[in-house]
């Protein structure tokens, strides 16, 4: 599989996926999550779960990792043009946000893409950033520095402590699926995603949810005043090229 993937990366069969942003209360993008896919020869477009678990441990994760961060910026570059207004968030392997030389290779591909460090949003996993407490500090910290966000991605399946959120330097909570899924039938879900929102608004944490796939999902959200989400309520992964044409038509919807 690290064979193939390593051949793919070299004849351009990966590809980055654009899922979409939203802030609930005025539907507007505020940025789109890069999710990189596998365009097979024979067995066709694969998800990450097909192949990240071969990738994720071995060398060759520090490959296609640099690749996705390059291609991330790229795209911010290309999505904002004059404009500054999208994020572009982008999921970090574990062995490579633990390089030693990561935080020059992030300011690197900001400074050749000519991008405002603000508009790259590195994801890292609570049980990533905490595999090596004070060291993921100093790598967090040193980020912040050179001015990209720093999100936790799926919040609340890991192990990760309330005081986390305080010591860490992040920009962006990301509430899990798996707590979105009932929100509205399950109210221990509803519980604990409005303790997450309050406790990631009172310390000046942007919110996002993740897989909102329902009217009355995103309702309850709004009630408990999330600020942002994502999800197939909105739109599924798209190719770059339809990233500009689902932009437009968005607009043309809020003007209507």
């Amino acid at each position: 599989m690290r064979d193939a993937l390593r051949r793919a990366l070299g004849n351009g069969e990966l590809r980055l996926y654009y899922q979409p942003q939203l802030r609930l209360a005025t539907q507007e993008v505020i940025g789109f999550e890069a999710l990189i896919r596998w365009h097979h020869p024979e067995r066709g477009v694969l998800a990450p779960g097909a192949f990240l678990p071969a990738l994720e441990r071995s060398a060759l994760a520090l490959e296609i990792g640099g690749w996705t961060l390059d291609e991330a910026c790229r795209m911010a570059a290309v999505v904002n043009g004059r404009c500054n207004r999208y994020k572009i968030g982008v999921n970090l392997f574990p062995t490579q946000f633990r390089a030693l030389n990561f935080p020059d290779r992030v300011a690197e591909a900001v400074t050749r893409h000519d991008i405002l460090p603000e508009c790259l949003e590195l994801e890292v996993t609570e049980d990533v950033a905490l595999a090596d407490d004070e060291r993921s500090m100093r790598t967090l910290a040193r980020l912040r520095e050179i001015g990209v966000g720093i999100a936790f991605d799926d919040f609340g399946t890991g192990f990760a402590s309330l005081s986390s959120l305080q010591r860490f330097s992040l920009t962006t909570l990301k509430i899990d699926r798996g707590f979105i899924r009932d929100i509205v039938t399950r109210p221990s879900d509803a519980a604990i995603v409005k303790a997450l929102v309050a406790m990631s608004r009172d310390l000046g944490l942007e919110t996002i949810a993740e897989g909102i796939e329902t009217l009355e999902q995103e309702a309850t959200l709004k009630a408990m005043g999330c600020p942002a989400g994502q999800g197939y309520r909105y739109a599924r992964p798209m190719r770059e090229a339809d990233v500009g044409h689902y932009l437009f038509g968005l607009k043309q919807a809020l003007e209507a």
